[in-house]
């Protein structure tokens, strides 16, 4: 499958999927795609998540690199490519990556099986530079699926395979832009445990995509 991400800056689609690996495309009219080049791949022909903003690309997955930055050209679409931090030892992949509206920091959702993984990072960006800022650290053997930020920002929600609750929302401060303070809000269960054939562990649900849209203005009966 493929999941299609536009570069807000200018017209580029980025396509991510499994034996697809990560591929650009111009696009033209609204109708007509042209291939620009593949993303170098290191992803086992695996790209798992994947968001443009600006010029700057990220892609997540797993295999040697967690997690790719490249800086696009805005003329000839050629990559180059950033340094980004390495996560914690107990990573063992990487699954979301989501830009924030404002365009000063970008979270990575991450795979851990481990007591020092790290479940989500958010980074700071400076130019082409990237900075861990704040942490979420969230249960042993969690995967962090999806996550989405609210309009302004102040929020982030973070969707997850957790048996307990799947569902957790944090609230950003930016008094210290360098050391982010991250407070869990609350946390609920979405859906229901389903249990599989006797003498199996029951299927946890898992959340693949979490929206917002912008409320549209009341109007005057």
């Amino acid at each position: 499958s493929a999941t299609p991400a536009e570069n807000q800056s200018r017209r580029i689609m980025m396509l991510n999927g499994e034996g697809l690996g990560t591929e650009l495309y111009n696009v033209y009219n609204d109708s007509q795609f042209v291939k620009i080049n593949d993303v170098p791949e290191v992803f086992n022909e695996t790209s798992l998540d994947g968001q443009m903003f600006g010029d700057t690309l990220i892609r997540v997955g797993r295999g040697t690199e967690f997690v790719q930055a490249y800086s696009i050209n805005p003329i000839t679409s050629g990559l180059t490519k950033l340094t980004f931090p390495t996560p914690s030892v107990g990573t063992t992949g990487a699954r979301t990556v989501k830009f924030s509206p404002n365009g000063q920091y970008v979270a990575v959702g991450y795979e851990r099986n481990s007591g020092t993984g790290i479940s989500v990072g958010l980074y700071k960006i400076n130019g082409n530079t990237f900075t861990l800022a704040g942490s979420i650290e969230t249960s042993l053997n969690e995967h962090v699926s999806t996550m989405e930020w609210t309009l302004n920002s102040a929020y982030l929600l973070v969707g997850s395979n957790a048996s307990s609750y799947n569902l957790k929302i944090y609230s950003v401060n930016y008094n210290n832009p360098d050391s982010l303070v991250i407070t869990k809000v609350t946390e609920t269960m979405i859906g229901k445990r389903v249990p599989l054939a006797l003498n199996r562990n029951p299927v946890l649900n898992d959340i693949f995509s979490i929206s917002f849209r912008e409320a549209s203005p009341a109007t005057a009966s």
